[in-house]
């Protein structure tokens, strides 16, 4: 028979959200990412789509095509944890 550990709840509940933290799937997936990227750059432009999203380390690069005419390509960064804009090129 094991030995009882008397181990507090605070440090259990702890360590089992540092180890669901480090195992859990990204928050945001793709199909959001590139909604995300969308609405950002449907503040100021009129026409906007989201071409592609690629995950890299835990950050999900948007390739977003705006305008009609003359078309230009913007990349955005998202954090896959809370969803924010990190970097805009």
């Amino acid at each position: 028979m094991l030995p009882f550990l008397a181990v507090p709840s605070y440090i259990i509940r702890f360590i089992f959200e540092k180890v669901r933290m480090e195992n859990s799937l990204s928050i945001v997936d793709k199909y959001t990412a590139k909604g995300i990227a969308t609405r950002f750059f449907e503040q100021h432009h009129s026409d906007v789509s989201a071409v592609d999203a690629n995950l890299e380390d835990r950050v999900w690069k948007v390739t977003v095509c705006i305008g009609m005419i003359n078309q230009k390509i913007r990349q955005v960064e998202i954090d896959t944890n809370t969803g924010k804009i990190q970097n805009c090129a």
